[in-house]
């Protein structure tokens, strides 16, 4: 089973999340989170999840304390979802890992689809 976290703040996204993970993904559970200090023991609990981040709308302070939350937990999958992405977010981010995929909110299902598997 995929255990998957949510950790966006708007409802119609989490929506649309589910519709799409449940249509694409097999025996997966999905679990919501608003804040950080509610993602830290979910990803305790569960290292290997994949998490789908809102990072604009969610409280990070920085790029450099997500880099510091995915060298912790190594063995999870990120996908960075968002309205928009500054040029050095996205530098800082991808020059210092590859754990994360980034897909804007205009990214089509296949778009989405590809990010998922």
């Amino acid at each position: 089973m995929k255990n998957i976290i949510l950790a966006d703040n708007q409802d119609i996204s989490n929506a649309g999340w589910h519709y799409l993970l449940q249509s694409t993904v097999e025996k997966v559970e999905i679990q919501e989170v608003t804040e950080k200090k509610e993602l830290i023991p979910l990803l305790i609990n569960c290292p290997n999840s994949l998490v789908i981040l809102d990072y604009t709308l969610f409280d990070f302070e920085s790029v450099n304390e997500l880099l510091i939350l995915q060298v912790r937990f190594a063995e999870t999958d990120w996908i960075l979802f968002s309205e928009e992405l500054s040029d050095e977010f996205l530098r800082t981010l991808l020059y210092n890992t590859q754990s994360f995929s980034v897909l804007m909110k205009d990214s089509s299902r296949d778009e989405i689809h590809t990010a998922i598997k």
